[in-house]
């Protein structure tokens, strides 16, 4: 019971495929089993537990203050500014609770943990800006409580 939080990429198999040139090619769609279509793919790019400061740095500024465990579509500008904010100590420290804990209890502020933070959202742009499949992806925040 509490905050757990879900930074995700998703890449809708498109039957197009951009080529090198900027032009498109039909190709088939992938198949699970050799049968089934798969429609999209879903990457876990990160996931953290009671960091209540981050969670709401998200919620106020990507989702206009409404907390209803849905899900957060983040660009990567909005990504960026999530990184400048952990890595120069802006998230605001007052999201605390029950059911959020206490970022600074639980170590987000170390170091170690901010490292490992922005290297979720580092790695959120690069599968933004992967080459194959770049206008097929998107990625969402989504916390559950």
């Amino acid at each position: 019971m509490g905050l757990d939080m879900y930074l995700n990429g998703n890449e809708y198999n498109s039957t197009l495929k951009k080529k090198e040139d900027g032009s498109y090619e039909e190709v088939d769609r992938l198949l699970l089993e050799d049968k089934y279509p798969i429609e999209s793919v879903e990457v876990r790019l990160g996931y953290w537990r009671k960091h209540g400061d981050l969670h709401g740095m998200i919620v106020e500024t990507f989702a206009d203050g409404v907390d209803e465990c849905q899900p957060i579509a983040l660009s990567k500008d909005d990504l960026r500014l999530i990184i400048d904010a952990v890595n120069e100590d802006r998230l605001v420290k007052d999201n605390r609770g029950f059911f959020f804990g206490n970022s600074e209890e639980n170590g987000y502020y170390s170091e170690e943990e901010k490292t490992e933070t922005i290297k979720s959202f580092k790695l959120a742009i690069e599968f933004l800006e992967g080459k194959e499949c770049l206008d097929y992806r998107s990625i969402t925040y989504q916390a559950s409580w």
